[in-house]
């Protein structure tokens, strides 16, 4: 995990109200200049003087102005990147969940409901030779990057629809995007175009048995109570209504290098996933001790990274006004740490420094990793 600060968006404002403290500074400054400059231009004698100190003058406040304006907004673009896992079965074909671990738990429950629903990509994955996936994984990885995408717009969806729920602002300034407003995304995406496809289209739901669904409910412009169903399950498939709420005039567009880019008035905000195959190693004892696996070749540990960058628009700088339709990207960037960061699991949910001795000595002292 990329132990930058998170409060990208707070450092911005921090920044402005910095700006408008040494804008006042320079104004007392300035008095105290002229008055000298005054003094300077009684002493010195020469022809045209008015005009050149005129415009020295000018050159030297519009080169201090860029210098300070350069230094407090130059770094307008922020990076974080998260260190992900996940523990693949290889002879089950199940990625296995980890207790308290957001990112696998639902990584491993929205593939058993795809596999559920969509025979030929069950049939895909259960094809693929996981002791093998450097000749032939192509498939293995294609899967994980599309439901890794999924978990994170999901995460996007719910944390907006979060925010802007406990927000008192005008919902006009408000503009909501469903599946049919994003089809560039939604073509790329196995996942997403499944799972968001509406119930009267899908063989499980339009079976006689009754759906588990949860709905929500609003209030419109006149007061009137409406509800949707946002989640639903039936016979093994799974509904889930994808919307974003963002501030109007924002957009939603995938880029030629398959990131994801949110273009608002101040911001654009780029979310990428990456699984390349890439094996990594977790610490000493997790398996044995806390999962209660035993030592075996049967099992591989896979490394995702998530990448979060910020790009703030300069004329951000002058806008003072309706931030608070955007100070959900700092909270989110915190929220998808505390999900999805492998370092932040062990250090801070489970504190596997402090839970690996007490674990270990509470196991049969004759019960070890070779018998």
């Amino acid at each position: 995990m990329d132990k930058q600060n998170s409060d990208f968006l707070k450092s911005i404002l921090s920044q402005k109200k910095s700006l408008i403290e040494l804008l006042a500074a320079a104004i007392l400054i300035g008095f105290g200049v002229e008055l000298i400059a005054s003094s300077l231009f009684d002493f010195f004698q020469f022809e045209n003087k008015i005009p050149l100190f005129l415009i020295f003058g000018v050159l030297l406040s519009l080169v201090g102005f860029l210098y300070y304006l350069n230094k407090i907004y130059g770094q307008r673009n922020f990076l974080k990147k998260i260190d992900a896992f996940f523990i693949l079965d290889n002879e089950a074909k199940d990625i296995i969940m980890i207790d308290n671990y957001d990112y696998v738990n639902n990584l491993s429950q929205n593939l058993i409901y795809a596999f559920n629903e969509d025979k030929a990509l069950f049939k895909i994955w259960n094809n693929i030779d996981f002791d093998n996936i450097y000749n032939n994984g192509a498939d293995f990885l294609k899967i994980i990057n599309e439901a890794t995408e999924y978990y994170l717009l999901e995460k996007l969806s719910s944390h907006l629809s979060e925010y802007f729920d406990e927000q008192i602002v005008n919902r006009k300034e408000l503009v909501e995007y469903e599946r049919n407003d994003i089809p560039d995304v939604l073509l790329n995406n196995r996942l997403l175009e499944l799972f968001s496809k509406p119930m009267h289209q899908r063989e499980s739901f339009i079976s006689k048995k009754e759906a588990n669904s949860v709905h929500r409910f609003t209030r419109d412009e006149n007061n009137k109570v409406e509800g949707k169903v946002i989640t639903s399950y039936s016979n093994g498939a799974m509904f889930n209504h994808f919307e974003l709420i963002l501030p109007k005039n924002s957009k939603l567009k995938r880029k030629k290098d398959g990131s994801i880019a949110l273009i608002t008035e101040r911001f654009t905000l780029f979310l990428k996933t990456h699984f390349g195959g890439i094996n990594t190693v977790l610490p000493n004892g997790f398996e044995f001790y806390y999962l209660n696996f035993d030592y075996s070749s049967k099992r591989t540990v896979y490394h995702v990274n998530f990448e979060v960058e910020i790009n703030f628009h300069f004329s951000s700088v002058f806008k003072r006004k309706s931030w608070q339709y955007y100070q959900w990207v700092d909270t989110f960037i915190k929220q998808l740490e505390k999900d999805i960061s492998k370092e932040y699991y062990f250090d801070n949910k489970i504190q596997w420094d402090k839970t690996y001795p007490i674990v270990k000595i509470l196991k049969d002292d004759k019960t070890t990793p070779y018998n």
